[in-house]
This record gives structure tokens, sequence and C-alpha cells, in this order.
């Protein structure tokens, strides 16, 4: 099985991935429902867009780090945000890399490579293969249905140093492809439990017209303990934490080299995480690319500009809480500003405790 499961960690095609099935022989392995319910197809399919379930599993792949430093922070009761987490355990005023200025600060690099979103080559060029790999926390074989493989789940709304509560989003990633592969290796700081490593392969079965109305997302198990695969691993081949590669992913706009400025990886990872926990990398691994690059959010991104031509923070107090308020104002990149007019674009995004929008004002011109 072990040999199995390296052809798995290689597998970026549809066809790999049904090849390791065939040599895994369809008499040991069977599937399960995802969410423990055959009608899952809506809850699933709920997403609008294909940028929200990536998003959402970039952010379970922050919390999965942000959860592994919980934990060896001997789980401290008093922090009650990601923000507060980020500010205390790796030292960012006020939990927020916006405030990081110096593009060559170690923080930058060394929190980015903790989570790391690459896309490679699917077969199908306009449908990349799509891989989240985090080195957080990590999932024993029988987490897998109470977390990853939930739907609506709770582990999560009581620990308020991670991001995540409704147990929903990282599924909708599921319904743009059909083929999904999910490893993970817990992380055990003592080191005295043996290096397992847990895998499943999710698909979406159609089904019987003649007896069924609609598909439905199942994952695929080990006959003899009903629970994801287990192999032995070392560190070295593959380190604690959890990838999930979704095989030739419906991407929409977003398809395209991640370097481009609206239709990319770049773009959908800096504009969805305005300003996220920790930076992350984004690669692509398309066409022989070695692209690399350092996500910090469209919140530095505006603050650090060489465009940059005013900026305000404006906080209001509420009796329950407080709302600040960013906005930044802009000119046209090489354009004079000495007595000749250049445009602007407005920026307001309100940040809440829980939420962030961007609202945009553009071309406003002004003498």
């Amino acid at each position: 099985m072990e040999k199995i499961f390296k052809e798995l960690l290689v597998a970026y095609k549809a066809e790999q991935v049904r090849n390791v099935l065939m040599k895994i022989g369809a008499s040991n392995y069977r599937f399960e429902a995802v969410g423990g319910r055959k009608n899952n197809l809506a809850t699933i399919n709920i997403g609008t867009d294909p940028a929200s379930g990536v998003t959402e599993r970039i952010t379970n792949a922050i919390d999965a780090v942000l959860e592994k430093e919980w934990k060896q922070k001997e789980e401290p009761t008093d922090i009650k945000s990601p923000r507060r987490a980020a500010e205390l355990w790796y030292g960012i005023e006020s939990g927020k890399i916006s405030k990081i200025a110096d593009p060559h600060d170690k923080r930058l690099k060394e929190l980015s490579e903790l989570v790391n979103v690459t896309l490679y080559d699917s077969g199908q060029p306009t449908k990349p293969t799509v891989e989240i790999r985090d080195k957080g926390i990590g999932l024993e074989p029988e987490q897998f249905s109470k977390t990853i493989l939930d739907l609506n789940g709770n582990n999560k709304i009581g620990k308020l140093h991670l991001m995540g509560a409704y147990g929903q989003g990282g599924s909708t990633a599921l319904s743009y492809n059909d083929l999904t592969i999910i490893i993970s290796k817990p992380f055990f700081g003592d080191q005295r439990i043996k290096k397992k490593v847990a895998w499943t392969v999710v698909r979406i079965n159609p089904g019987d017209i003649n007896k069924v109305k609609h598909e439905w997302y199942e994952y695929m198990v080990d006959n003899s303990t009903g629970q994801p695969f287990i192999s032995e691993i070392s560190d070295e081949e593959f380190e604690p934490g959890t990838l999930v590669r979704h095989i030739m992913m419906d991407l929409g706009r977003y398809k395209g080299k991640i370097t481009t400025p609206s239709n990319s990886l770049w773009y959908l990872a800096h504009n969805y995480l305005f300003d996220p926990i920790i930076p992350f990398t984004i690669s692509d691994r398309r066409n022989d690319s070695k692209d690399n690059r350092t996500v910090t959010g469209n919140n530095r991104l505006l603050t650090y500009t060489e465009n940059l031509e005013y900026f305000q923070e404006v906080p209001l107090t509420f009796k329950d809480g407080k709302v600040i308020i960013y906005y930044w104002v802009l000119n046209n990149l090489g354009v004079s500003l000495s007595g000749r007019a250049f445009r602007t674009r407005f920026f307001a995004p309100n940040v809440t405790k829980r939420a962030q929008t961007i609202a945009s004002i553009p071309n406003a011109i002004a003498a």
C-alpha cells in the first residue's frame, strides 16, 4: 500500500487517480457519503463562484497552522481571535501583516512557507489541478469524517483562535471538479506515535437515474476499517499537515497565468483574502513554469504602493463592538501631480469583527 500511496502523491490527472483505484482493487475499498448523508448535493453545490471554495480551502489551511501553534503553546484559553493569536505567536502588530512595511521581513518568508496553493497541469488546459498544502496540525484517519469531510460540523465553533465557524465553506470546492485527493498526517510534538499518513479520494457518484433523483459526493474508505487508508511515511517524504488536491478544477476566470492582474490565482488570492492572518505562497507548475509568489493581501499592497497619495483609518465605536473603515487614494502610475489632473480610485473596505468588504468608486477625477 505504501507504493500505491506514493503513486497517488504524484497524481495530478484523472486517469492517474483512476489507475491508483484500480491497483487498490475494488474489493478493498468502498465509498461513504460526504457529511454522512447521501443527500449532500445541495449543501456542497451552494457555492456560486470557485474562488469562494478555493478561498475557504486556504483559510482552512491557515487555521490548521494556527491550531498546530495553539497545541504547541499548550492550548491557551485566553486567545479571543485569530488576529490576537498572530500578534502573540508570530509577533505581528495587531495580527495584521499589512502592518509589516519591510518586504524583506523574514516573517513574511517564514510564514508563507506554511501554506502553499499550486496549479498543476491536469491534461485539460482550461481546468488546472489545484492543490492546497499546509504544514499545520494534520488529521488522524478517524478525524476525516468529523472535520474535512463533514458538513456543517461544530468542531471550530468554540475555538476563538481560528477563523472557521460554520463547517461549510471548504466543501463547496468539491463541486468544481469530479475527483479530489485528500492526504493528511497529524502533528505529534512528542514523536511517540508512528508517522502514519491517512488518505482518501472524493468523487461524485451519478447514481442510477432509474433509482435516484440526483448525484451525491462520496469518499473512499478502507473496507477493513471503514476509515481512510493509512500508510507509514517518513516526514522527509510527507511532512505533518494536510494536502487537498482538486483534479481538473473549473476555476472559471481565475485559470490564467498566476502573475496576470485580473484572471489569475494572484488576483483571486489578494482580492478575496484582503488581509489574511498570515501570508502564503501561490505557485504555478503548468507548462514547466516555476513561478512562485507570496500573497499578503490587497490591504498591504495598497498601503505600500508607490501610487499611494492618501490613506486613512477611521475607527467607529459602538456599544457592542467597533467598525474600522480603511480608505486609500491612489494616483495613476507615471503621471505627474504637479499642476495636472490625475485619476484616483477610492477603496473603502468596511471591517467588522468577522467580515470585510470593499467598495470602490472608479475613475473619480480630481484637479
